[in-house]
């Protein structure tokens, strides 16, 4: 658990395997300090930090403030953290939107406040939000920020 290597393992059907004992715990993202993330428990205050390389493509998802975010603690350490299913983030860089494009099933690249890449359709500009989901990366919809 700790180093996130995967181990492939033979199992007879009559093996039990046990779940691996570790907690969840909500957990705010604070802000990024070159390669390492900084994380605080929302519990009991405590701040810790990952590795962008223990993070993995997760550290694509992180904005500040996000809501859902879990950390993974396995003998009192955080290990990892879980991603809610879905996020939003704005869109801060594609080309313009085409007018009538929104009849069309067409999608172009647009770059996310983290650098993320992603397929949204013709019709969305910079400075939009859109939801994307966090297993997939996938665009599932534009945000209506004006409420």
């Amino acid at each position: 658990l700790r180093s996130g290597a995967k181990v492939d393992r033979v199992f007879n059907c009559s093996d039990l395997v046990r779940d691996a004992d570790f907690e969840r715990r909500p957990v705010q993202y604070l802000y990024q300090d070159g390669s390492t993330y900084h994380f605080m428990d929302e519990e009991n205050g405590n701040q810790f930090e990952l590795s962008a390389e223990s993070l993995g493509d997760q550290a694509q998802y992180l904005v500040e403030n996000m809501p859902g975010l879990s950390s993974l603690i396995y003998n009192g350490d955080a290990i990892g953290i879980q991603l809610p299913p879905i996020i939003e983030m704005e869109v801060v860089e594609t080309t313009p939107a085409v007018k009538g494009s929104s009849a069309t099933g067409r999608t172009k690249p647009a770059t996310l406040v983290t650098g993320l890449v992603i397929q949204v359709p013709e019709y969305m500009s910079s400075g939009e939000t859109v939801r994307v989901d966090t297993a997939t990366g996938a665009f599932l919809c534009r945000v209506d920020t004006s409420r």
